[in-house]
């Protein structure tokens, strides 16, 4: 495996991760919690699938895969 490749991945999904939480948290600053604003579980859903969309972006960005389809091989 490339340490960059490694590397990248590791901070987009960190990245990803941190910035939904930060949002949900700017929100619940006004009062607004997942609870009370369902909608919110997209952000919490969005960032347990940050791995998953890191691998991709990644992979595609050093042209290890050169689309979906492969990328699902």
């Amino acid at each position: 495996m490339n340490k960059k490749i490694v590397i990248q991945f590791l901070v987009l999904t960190f990245a990803i991760t941190l910035v939904c939480f930060a949002i949900i948290n700017v929100f619940k600053t006004f009062g607004l919690t997942v609870e009370s604003a369902p909608w919110l579980y997209g952000l919490v859903a969005l960032s347990a699938l940050s791995p998953t969309i890191a691998s991709y972006v990644v992979l595609k960005n050093n042209r290890e895969v050169t689309g979906f389809r492969e990328w699902i091989k």
